[in-house]
Formats: C-alpha cells, sequence, structure tokens
C-alpha cells in the first residue's frame, strides 16, 4: 500500500434482540408421562412432569413441575416444584 493510497470502510452494526412479539410465540414447553409395571413383584410406577419456559431477550423464566407416584402395598407421591430465572 502506498502512502497515497487511501482505506475506506463502512462499518455495520448489528443489533440482536428478541424476534417474536407475540407473548404465546415466546413460550416453549414440554409433558412426559412414564408407567412401569413389574409382574414379579407387582409394583406399579407412574411419573408425570410438565415445564414451560418463557424467554425474552435479556432474562428467562422457566416453571417446572414433576410428581412420581409409586404403589407396591403401600402407596407414596412426590411432588417437584422449581422456579428459575435466568439473566442473559
Amino acid at each position: 500500500m502506498n502512502n497515497g493510497d487511501k482505506c475506506t470502510g463502512e462499518i455495520k452494526a448489528l443489533q440482536y434482540g428478541q424476534r417474536e412479539v407475540s407473548f404465546w410465540n415466546q413460550l416453549t414447553s414440554s409433558i412426559s408421562y412414564g408407567f412401569d409395571f413389574s409382574s414379579g413383584n407387582t409394583a406399579t410406577t407412574s411419573s408425570l412432569s410438565a415445564d414451560v419456559v418463557y424467554r425474552t431477550a435479556k432474562k428467562s423464566v422457566q416453571l417446572a413441575t414433576g410428581s412420581t407416584g409409586e404403589c407396591k402395598g403401600h402407596q407414596s407421591l412426590h411432588v417437584r416444584f422449581a422456579v428459575r430465572t435466568l439473566d442473559y
């Protein structure tokens, strides 16, 4: 490059943001169900879990819950509930 050459350029800035404008389009979710039966000892186990995540450009909020029930002579039920937030 000679001293007489000039460099000109264009600087482009990109801005990232949330693309979805609707509340419903920012949600993701899942539901799972499982059932197990053991014929040897006639034990049964049932489980159900669900979660939903809401995302914005700067935050994410997740709600999750789950339960497990067992039956073999006695019954037991375990329930879990969690709320998690993340800042970007």
